[in-house]
């Protein structure tokens, strides 16, 4: 429809402004941008039919593959989102949802819950949670109501947004961890005792929506070989030194609960296996250890089609429920950041059977690699060389973890037997294997002090040798790892008063050439010692092999994931190695384009 529909003015009354809608509705077309904005005004109306056509119009044109239609019709709905009056702005956010960019609608959505904080009542709720949206308009919604909760807000919004995170969660099942996460860090870190406490009974909700998705747990399976039935008692077996007690509790807890299913769900990337989809043997439990008030079991699944899944069982010992509530929350809060984990990402807790599920971290702790690796003596240089290595990985997951708990507490015991370090530099990051025991820390220095007192100084004592291998520096990179450039000085700076006084002139060096020739992340630092290492025992490699051996290591170390925070990685990467002895002119060349990516007056290749 091209034109004005009949008897549509410019001075048309509501009720010609309604039967234009329709008109436009029913014929399934768009209205030119002179007639749209005069049917806008039908989203001012008291009558709740003709604001639901205003909106209609409106979306529809938002939608249209018509550019400045679209714009046009986005902005109507934002003014009508904005504008405090609710059942315009409940409509406009509904179509809003589906038709803006996510960082527009970021800023609509909280302008929207100023304005209007009770537009979202049961309709809406249902209405958005049931939308199907692209995943970064939902990150929006999650982001928002993670703001409200921790940061406080008008009542109505924050419960609101709340009620939308449950209703969003029971039927988008593949969102539940992320939303855990942002309840939990609510719980934690709620702006009020109510908001806390209302984080609570909200993540109940979410779990039990959750569950409820999951179903009921098979007690009976047809073995597809033979057509004989089978149970979990024919499934489940345990190693001989699993305590009697233990093997009641877990048995109870497989029987009666999808445990075993939602950890695997969970933690390998939403696999889903039944009763019937495991051998009759094919569960076998082992025990892990024993210590903090728990016990720890090794799960090991093996499915039809030889798939094979292992997740670890704590059970509680001696530990109240308030406290395995407490290390649970930390355990999600730390292990299911969209950012690097820093502990074992979390499976479920089930109060009721006193037991949680989490990742399994294959390897040894650092405490035993140490050990090891310090009775290789065909390869001493390998002890020393791993130690810096060492340091700076697993104190940069001690940081992170106190990050995480918005710099207020710390892991207590810091040292090599509570943390996994890969044994190869270029591989994933340091995982803290027990959170258990915390302690109260709100400055820098202190986070310091303890790494360097239970982390360095007693394995330097156990292992003279690795003495002058890691130094403070390396605990002031670890800072930085974990933080970033700008925001690891900063965290550094504040230590400096904190820190003996013998260790300050130690920090002022490192801050001073940080500042000068930026910070060198990890995985770029030991990538350019291995070219080192390597030249030094190949002194005649032709310029081909060496050309090779940096392009491995570039892509063996992953450098180029380090280059949204630091531009200049592949740069600096070359500098440093194949171009290391380059001539003066070509040096200071080089160095003056490091410079400026990392001030971001050039932007690195895409290439």
């Amino acid at each position: 429809m091209e034109g004005s529909a009949p008897g549509s003015g410019p001075h048309a009354g509501p009720e010609e402004l309604a039967a234009e809608a329709r008109e436009f509705l029913d014929g399934e077309s768009v209205p030119p941008p002179a007639r749209l904005e005069a049917l806008a005004a039908l989203l001012r109306s008291p009558d709740p039919a003709e604001v639901v056509l205003g909106a209609r119009v409106a979306g529809r044109a938002a939608a249209s593959d018509d550019p400045d239609l679209a714009r046009r019709g986005r902005e109507i709905l934002r003014r009508a989102a904005e504008s405090g009056a609710i059942p315009a702005a409940r409509r406009a956010l509904q179509f809003l949802v589906t038709t803006e960019d996510p960082e527009t609608f970021r800023r609509t959505l909280r302008r929207t819950l100023e304005a209007a904080p009770a537009i979202l009542d049961d309709e809406t709720v249902a209405i958005l949670a049931g939308t199907h949206m692209r995943r970064a308009m939902a990150a929006v919604f999650a982001e928002v109501a993670e703001e409200l909760l921790t940061g406080g807000g008008r009542p109505e919004a924050v419960e609101g947004m709340i009620r939308l995170v449950v209703a969003f969660g029971a039927t988008h099942p593949s969102w539940y961890r992320r939303l855990r996460l942002l309840l939990t860090r609510g719980v934690l870190f709620g702006a009020s005792a109510t908001l806390r406490e209302r984080a609570a009974a909200a993540r109940e909700e979410l779990e039990g929506s959750f569950r409820r998705w999951l179903g009921p747990v098979a007690h009976i399976a047809v073995a597809r070989e033979t057509g004989e039935e089978y149970g979990w008692d024919d499934v489940v077996a345990f190693d001989d030194a699993v305590p009697d007690h233990d093997r009641h509790r877990l048995l109870v807890a497989i029987k009666h609960s999808p445990l075993i299913r939602e950890a695997i769900l969970l933690l390998y990337g939403g696999a889903t296996v039944e009763l019937g989809d495991i051998l009759p043997g094919g569960v076998w439990i082992q025990p892990v250890g024993r210590g903090h008030g728990k016990t720890v079991h090794r799960v090991t699944v093996q499915v039809r089609g030889g798939a094979r899944y292992e997740i670890a069982v704590n059970l509680a010992v001696d530990l109240s429920r308030e406290r395995q509530r407490e290390e649970t929350d930390w355990l999600i809060a730390a292990g299911e950041d969209e950012n690097e984990p820093v502990v074992e990402r979390f499976g479920g807790y089930w109060p009721s059977l006193g037991l949680w599920t989490e990742e399994l971290i294959p390897g040894e702790d650092l405490e035993t690699t140490l050990e090891r690796l310090s009775h290789d003596t065909e390869k001493p240089d390998r002890f020393t060389g791993f130690w810096p290595y060492a340091v700076w990985s697993a104190g940069a997951a001690f940081v992170r973890f106190w990050e995480r708990t918005a710099r207020r507490l710390v892991v207590a015991d810091p040292e090599p037997r509570n943390v996994f370090v890969p044994l190869h530099d270029y591989h994933a990051s340091a995982r803290l294997l027990s959170i258990s025991e915390r302690s109260a820390c709100d400055a820098p220095a202190c986070l310091l002090t303890a790494l360097h007192g239970h982390l360095v100084v007693p394995t330097e004592q156990r292992y003279p040798v690795l003495h002058g291998h890691a130094s403070w520096k390396t605990l002031f990179a670890a800072v930085c790892e974990a933080a970033g450039e700008t925001a690891g000085l900063g965290l550094l700076e504040t230590a400096r008063p904190g820190l003996p006084e013998e260790v300050r002139p130690v920090l002022d060096d490192y801050l001073q050439a940080v500042r000068r020739d930026g910070f060198q992340p990890l995985r770029l630092h030991f990538a350019i010692g291995r070219y080192a290492r390597w030249r030094k025992l190949n002194p005649e490699a032709t310029p081909e092999a060496c050309a090779q051996t940096v392009q491995e290591l570039f892509s063996s170390y992953d450098l180029a994931s380090l280059q949204p925070c630091y531009p200049e990685t592949r740069v600096r990467f070359f500098r440093e190695t194949v171009l290391a002895g380059a001539p003066a002119g070509l040096a200071a060349g080089l160095d003056e384009l490091i410079r400026s990516l990392r001030a971001g007056t050039v932007q690195p290749s895409r290439s």
